[in-house]
């Protein structure tokens, strides 16, 4: 099986812009019955998409949390590392690095907003995901 990777271009910049469509696609994996690994860069932006996700629409509930190696696995998973075996489904790339483990994953998204900074590092993905045999595609939102 391979990888599929896609990368969601956004037109505007901005971090509230990438959580809500991170908060949006989780919502429409879940309805699908897909596990979801969210992978973050630091433990704070774990916190920030945790609370993004509690509060992004009203009267909607995604079951979710951040890893802790050894509790029980929720439907949705948000942690730094690589993703467990249960949660390998779906992979959301909130972090500027190409995550370990994606190979693993049936799907692999990776949210870019139109500040410089965020678009030269998902052009070095990009390059290393072609690099390495993938052949990502670009959805522009």
């Amino acid at each position: 099986m391979a990888t599929r990777i896609e990368f969601y271009v956004l037109a505007t910049a901005g971090e509230a812009a990438c959580l809500a469509t991170a908060c949006r696609l989780v919502d429409k994996a879940r309805s699908q019955g897909l596990s979801v690994w969210i992978r973050t860069a630091s433990a704070a932006q774990s916190a920030t998409i945790d609370r993004e996700l509690w509060t992004w629409r009203r009267g909607s509930f995604i079951a979710h949390r951040i890893h802790a190696p050894g509790r029980r696995p929720w439907p949705v998973l948000i942690g730094t590392g690589a993703p467990p075996e249960s949660h390998r489904a779906l992979l959301l790339n909130l972090a500027d690095d190409v995550p370990d483990g994606f190979e693993a994953c049936s799907r692999l998204i990776e949210i870019v907003d139109a500040r410089e900074d965020i678009l030269a590092a998902s052009r070095a993905r990009y390059k290393v995901y072609r690099d390495r045999g993938f052949a990502p595609s670009a959805v522009r939102l």
